[in-house]
C-alpha cells in the first residue's frame, strides 16, 4: 500500500487546500532550517519524499492519514523551503 501511495503522491499534481489541517512548520538542525508539514495526533508517521521532489509531494495524502497519524512530511535538506547549503549532494547526505 505503501508503495501505491507513493506511486499515486508522484503522479498526481499536488496542491494545498483552503483551510487545511495541515501547518507549515521550521526547525534548525545542525545550523540548516528544515521546514517540514505536520498534521494529526498519535502514532507518528514520517514522509519522505524522493530525490528531486518535496514535501508538497505529500499533501494530498497527509489529512487522510492524519485522521490516524501524528503525520511529519520534512522537505529534506537541499529541496522545498529547507535551506540549501553548499555541500555535496549525494544519496548519502
Amino acid at each position: 500500500m505503501a508503495a501505491l501511495l507513493l506511486l499515486l503522491c508522484i503522479s498526481i499534481p499536488i496542491y494545498a487546500q483552503r483551510n487545511s489541517m495541515i501547518q507549515n512548520k521550521y526547525v534548525t538542525i545542525y545550523g540548516q532550517k528544515i521546514h517540514y508539514l505536520e498534521a494529526g495526533s498519535g502514532p507518528y508517521l514520517i514522509l519522505l519524499h524522493a530525490v528531486g521532489a518535496d514535501a508538497s509531494e505529500w499533501t494530498r495524502v497527509i489529512e487522510p492519514l492524519a485522521q490516524h497519524y501524528h503525520v511529519i512530511a520534512p522537505d529534506q535538506v537541499g529541496f522545498g523551503q529547507s535551506d540549501k547549503p553548499y555541500v555535496n549532494y549525494r544519496m548519502q547526505t
